[in-house]
């Protein structure tokens, strides 16, 4: 019971154990060297570790990734240290306000934006070890690749270290005994449209130049790794993208004559056209390489504009179609009863009463082969060129 209450009211039991005297004697010995121009006797050895604790938001239209983080942090001051049995009443451990305390300026040095709750209080051991713990939410860029898209991953990195002081007077080193690389980070929150993948941790330097001043920082790298749900875009994007390339398809077996054929092309490709419009919303301007969804989206357009052309042609031909017969060679290919089998318009004219209608029903049969011909032919190669995207 009194260690739970120690952990709640750790100011509270610091008073009880040490005399007013004593407390403010200790504060005092630790005030020395909690001001900013306080540097380590010698290097000073930072040992992190930490968890993710939740991915808050991927902004791909601007390339940034916010997580939040805590950090723990490890470090030994013997400056500080005392002999137990000689003061303070035998204490070994005090847990104290951190403000009493200097704190190394851990931060993330690659951030866009950076929101620090700073621990309140310390743990210090009569040998001078400091323990303490910082929570962040923190913003930083990362280069999108949206190739995969909407089966993509991306991988961004967070780099832990020091402004203020060189790797010479302070090194950040990760506690591998609380974190392996094959497991994610413990008590990570799940993100409903990214998985996470296993952190990995990286032990860095980084040389800076500017002016007369050379510096070399010591850096904790966190490699973050996520992939994308896709199932919402699968169902709100690709399936009915699918289905309208189907129904464009389906265009060549729609009668000229129903007055339907040049709303049904253009519908499909309007409709094409809102789903490369929901793709510019989603993905960056400057997305390099282009994601196979879009050139494949660009290609069902071009194939709905052509559909589109197409299904003009043919209507205009049995419409208006010209006063003298077909030319011989297309009239003796065309006409041919397999010709006309293979591309289902056998008969679909109707009854031939006068030579006026034989004129008609020829251009209609010609008409109707050349919808279909073209129809499968430009289907066939849209399919062709997506495959080739795909694979190449």
């Amino acid at each position: 019971m009194r260690s739970w209450l120690k952990v709640v009211f750790p100011l509270f039991f610091i008073k009880v154990s040490l005399s007013e005297n004593q407390f403010t004697e200790f504060v005092k010995e630790l005030s020395q060297y909690n001001h900013p121009d306080y540097k380590p006797s010698s290097v000073n050895i930072v040992i992190i570790s930490g968890n993710l604790n939740q991915l808050v938001e991927v902004n791909e239209k601007n390339g940034l990734v916010t997580l939040q983080i805590t950090l723990h942090f490890q470090y030994n001051m013997p400056e500080i240290g005392w002999e137990p049995n000689i003061t303070y009443d035998g204490q070994e451990i005090f847990i104290i306000p951190s403000s009493y305390v200097w704190i190394p300026d851990l931060t993330a040095i690659n951030m866009i934006e950076i929101n620090v709750i700073q621990t309140k209080h310390v743990t210090i051991t009569s040998n001078g070890d400091i323990f303490g713990s910082n929570a962040a939410t923190v913003t930083i860029p990362y280069q999108a690749n949206m190739k995969m898209f909407p089966y993509d991953k991306q991988e961004c990195h967070i780099e832990i270290g020091s402004w203020t002081y060189p790797e010479n007077l302070l090194k950040f080193v990760w506690n591998s005994s609380h974190f392996h690389e094959s497991k994610p980070m413990k008590r990570f929150n799940s993100n409903k449209q990214w998985n996470m993948f296993p952190v990995t941790i990286i032990s860095s330097q980084r040389f800076l130049q500017s002016g007369n001043l050379n510096m070399t920082m010591s850096l904790i790298i966190f490699s973050v790794k996520i992939k994308r749900k896709p199932t919402f875009y699968d169902s709100g994007l690709i399936y009915p993208s699918s289905c309208i390339t189907l129904l464009s398809f389906l265009n060549v077996f729609i009668s000229p004559e129903s007055g339907e054929k040049i709303n049904q092309a253009l519908t499909t490709f309007l409709a094409e056209i809102v789903f490369l419009l929901f793709l510019v919303d989603v993905i960056p301007a400057s997305s390099d390489p282009l994601p196979y969804l879009v050139t494949i989206i660009m290609n069902k357009i071009a194939f709905e504009t052509l559909n589109v052309f197409k299904a003009i042609i043919v209507c205009a031909l049995i419409e208006w179609h010209p006063k003298t017969s077909p030319n011989a060679f297309f009239k003796h290919v065309l006409m041919c009863e397999v010709i006309q089998k293979i591309f289902f318009v056998h008969d679909i004219c109707g009854p031939i009463q006068k030579d006026s209608d034989m004129l008609k029903h020829e251009w209609t049969i010609c008409a109707l082969i050349f919808d279909r011909l073209l129809g499968f032919l430009l289907f066939l190669t849209l399919i062709l060129v997506n495959v080739y995207v795909l694979t190449s």
